[in-house]
């Protein structure tokens, strides 16, 4: 099976720059006749070892990028030629193949995950859908602590922007209210939206994947939530959607 690879190449200080691209050129032809592909090879100059010998203090580095068979790759380990000039040669898989030097070839994983613990610091209301689904915004407080410059307790409190769809928004309206103690897990999301001013706006929230309710108190009753924000789209639910904008 062809897979990528990368050989990394110290020569000895003792050659000129010429003296090592002549050296890394021979290994290159190497790998040629071993039936390599070779991709790119990545000339790091002159530097010092990570661990100095006595031998050695620093050297001329080459990374070189190549398709091979992986079959062929554990035979030329074992007959690589080491002359006097080449230290420590050394093969493994690429992780990514150095097609232009720039960080667009690094695969970056998609991750999305905030978890927040707090306190409710707003009257919940339960809202639905056109269709029915249930939604609720509310909002958790998060306080910090720290030591200021005096060496003197200091509480910082951060209002973190929330929605709950489904199950998640029924629980909340019959098991929690303002003041419940709540973890929160999901995903951030941005949204933009027009206000009654026809002012462009921009929210950031969580939308809630998962709470844990970290309290169990009887409600004392609900009050109207603030409009200052409107809800969110139907579309931004972890579990079945619809595409229907809110009337509210």
């Amino acid at each position: 099976m062809i897979k990528d690879y990368e050989l990394m190449v110290m020569y000895t200080p003792k050659l000129n720059a010429d003296e090592a691209n002549a050296a890394n050129e021979a290994v290159l032809n190497q790998l040629r006749d071993s039936g390599a592909e070779i991709i790119k090879t990545d000339p790091w100059g002159k530097r010092m070892l990570a661990i100095p010998s006595k031998k050695m203090q620093e050297a001329h580095y080459f990374v070189n990028y190549f398709k091979m068979d992986s079959l062929a790759v554990k035979a030329l380990k074992k007959q690589f030629n080491i002359n006097e000039a080449i230290h420590a040669p050394h093969v493994c898989r690429a992780w990514r193949v150095a097609k232009e030097d720039n960080m667009a070839d690094l695969r970056l994983p998609n991750i999305n995950k905030y978890i927040v613990s707090g306190r409710i610091a707003n009257d919940l209301e339960l809202k639905y859908t056109p269709k029915g689904t249930p939604v609720m915004r509310f909002v958790l407080a998060v306080d910090r602590n720290y030591k200021d410059e005096s060496d003197q307790w200091q509480k910082v409190t951060s209002w973190i922007e929330c929605v709950a769809w489904n199950r998640y928004a029924e629980n909340l309206a019959n098991n929690a209210h303002k003041g419940t103690a709540l973890l929160v897990e999901g995903r951030v999301e941005t949204r933009n939206w027009t206000d009654q001013n026809n002012q462009n706006r921009k929210s950031t929230e969580v939308v809630a994947e998962n709470i844990h309710i970290l309290e169990w108190k009887p409600r004392d009753g609900q009050n109207t939530g603030s409009d200052e924000v409107p809800m969110p789209e139907e579309n931004m639910a972890p579990s079945k959607t619809t595409t229907d904008d809110l009337p509210f």
